[in-house]
């Protein structure tokens, strides 16, 4: 049989999540064998998603880059494209990929991310996770491609690693490629929603450990003096962060979910800059374990 043209993994750490919209939207590709879906999770899948997908299980309390690095490591198709089990494509998502990697020599490509309903809360999280990614630009390489949203031909993303690492997350993966000379793009056919609708409370506790990692990430190998500069800079960080957020939904249409969810938002944009001056100052601690 041959291998897929386009292997979709999703990290899912909890069960059944989106996972079944995301099998109903991509029911057509999977039925002619260009797309294979691989749920990697600690999670017990439900028989209605083990029966249709290629189950990874990883151990208890695996993290997110953890279980997108097992779904990679057995991906068969060209391209790999990572999501987690609470985003939903939409209809042509995959196709556009496709066609994207036929087209362009660029290993990493992506898209933008959206939602479509949900409390403020829901929007908040989804604005600050995701708010500079809602713009549907034309095709064309961009810095940054979000997490959920984003495919690599999947050879050569190993002969540019070496090997693939434990943990996939996004933010170190393309500093490689960048570094390598590696152009990131972005496809407005691409598109993904995000569905989370985590508790509000788990939000803010997410954001400041996100933060604390990102801190800890940017004074990487950096003396005491440097680490002191970034975590005095760290309080700033909710007006720039508001700023791209605030470039990235309004030309989305989405201007109106910002002012609703703006309160949740900001909340959740001190958590994070809490969290990054923490890190600046004392490493990433456990942080990275609290990635689920």
């Amino acid at each position: 049989m041959a291998n897929p043209r386009l292997s979709v993994v999703v990290a899912a750490a909890k069960l059944p999540g989106a996972v079944p919209q995301l099998l109903e939207v991509l029911a057509t590709q999977m039925a002619s064998g260009v797309v294979e879906v691989i749920v990697a999770t600690a999670a017990t899948p439900l028989p209605d998603i083990a029966d249709r997908v290629r189950i990874v299980t990883a151990s208890r309390g695996a993290t997110i880059p953890r279980l997108r690095a097992a779904g990679l490591a057995a991906a068969r198709g060209e391209v790999a494209a990572l999501t987690e089990g609470f985003c939903i494509p939409a209809a042509g998502w995959a196709d556009a990929l496709i066609a994207a990697h036929a087209t362009h020599t660029t290993m990493a490509i992506g898209g933008p991310m959206d939602r479509r309903d949900g409390s403020a809360a829901d929007w908040a999280l989804t604005l600050q996770e995701y708010g500079r990614f809602l713009r549907r630009a034309p095709d064309a390489p961009v810095h940054e491609l979000p997490g959920p949203n984003v495919s690599y031909k999947t050879e050569r993303l190993r002969r540019v690693l070496g090997a693939l690492p434990d943990e996939i997350a996004e933010v170190d993966v393309h500093a490689i490629l960048n570094q390598r000379g590696e152009e990131l793009r972005s496809v407005p056919g691409a598109l993904m929603f995000d569905a989370n609708d985590q508790r509000f409370g788990r939000s803010l506790g997410s954001l400041f450990q996100h933060g604390r990692l990102f801190g800890a990430w940017r004074v990487r190998g950096k003396g005491a003096p440097a680490r002191a500069l970034r975590a005095m800079l760290a309080p700033l960080a909710p007006a720039a962060q508001l700023v791209r957020i605030m470039q990235g939904a309004v030309p989305a249409g989405r201007g109106r979910q910002l002012l609703v969810a703006l309160p949740c938002l900001l909340a959740l944009l001190v958590a994070w800059a809490i969290g990054e001056a923490t890190g600046s100052l004392f490493g990433e601690g456990a942080s990275r374990d609290h990635w689920s």
